[in-house]
């Protein structure tokens, strides 16, 4: 298995996705938030991490003021963008 980590800062949200063929883990560095994994509602601000499991529903908002700024780890044997099911889109991308 492989892992790969980067950031993310958001001022809305991520789009409603599917993921196929990883796993992931957000942890929040800074900013106030909401991670929705298979329609439950998780609050998410500093120190706070959330697992998505491989083919979970998942979105995340910025609830905040401020910019959320966040931690994702990848985990899977294939860690690429292909794999994403966008179901709903701020950005008009579905």
């Amino acid at each position: 298995m492989s892992s790969s980590a980067s950031s993310s800062i958001l001022v809305r949200g991520f789009p409603s996705n599917i993921i196929t063929h990883r796993s992931e883990r957000w942890t929040a560095v800074s900013g106030q938030g909401v991670a929705e994994i298979d329609g439950a509602a998780h609050r998410f601000e500093h120190g706070h991490t959330v697992d998505i499991p491989l083919k979970a529903t998942h979105r995340v908002s910025c609830t905040g003021d401020q910019p959320l700024i966040f931690i994702e780890i990848q985990y899977g044997e294939l860690l690429d963008e292909n794999d994403i099911i966008r179901l709903s889109d701020d950005y008009n991308r579905v």
